[in-house]
């Protein structure tokens, strides 16, 4: 349904939902559906019972644009943010350039904790990958 029509899978572990996604960019080519493809996200996400979310992914939008916003509203928090106090960025438009925006993320939702997340550098990409270890709180 969209120009840029980027991936979206899930992933189901016990009572946790894994999306892992990549949104299309605010570009012209794309439509900007950058918005509206995380509000779909959004709303197949609200259509499960899972206790628990993880989203994990490029949302191509920075911290403080409302695509984010209205991710926090549904009471997602950033992994990254929780475990470290610098901000970071994961992405830079060339190579050689100091990685200062920030589009990827590690959000979650419910019965689970992030214990460990830090960001890496990847040569292939101009974006950063993420490591994380979250504690799955049982919930039976």
């Amino acid at each position: 349904p969209y120009a840029c029509d980027y991936p979206k899978h899930l992933i189901t572990y016990q009572d946790l939902n894994i999306y892992l996604v990549h949104a299309p960019p605010p570009l012209p080519k794309c439509n900007y559906q950058t918005d509206s493809y995380i509000a779909d996200l959004l709303l197949d996400i609200g259509a499960t019972e899972t206790k628990s979310h993880l989203i994990i992914g490029d949302l191509n939008t920075l911290p403080f644009q409302s695509s984010i916003q209205n991710i926090k509203e549904f009471e997602y928090r950033d992994a990254y943010n929780q475990k470290n106090i610098l901000p970071i960025g994961t992405f830079a438009p060339w190579s050689w350039f100091p990685r200062v925006l920030k589009l990827d993320y590690v959000l979650y939702k419910g019965s689970i904790e992030p214990i460990f997340v830090e960001r890496f550098a990847l040569k292939s990409s101009d974006h950063c990958g993420y490591v994380a270890d979250f504690k799955i709180e049982r919930t039976d």
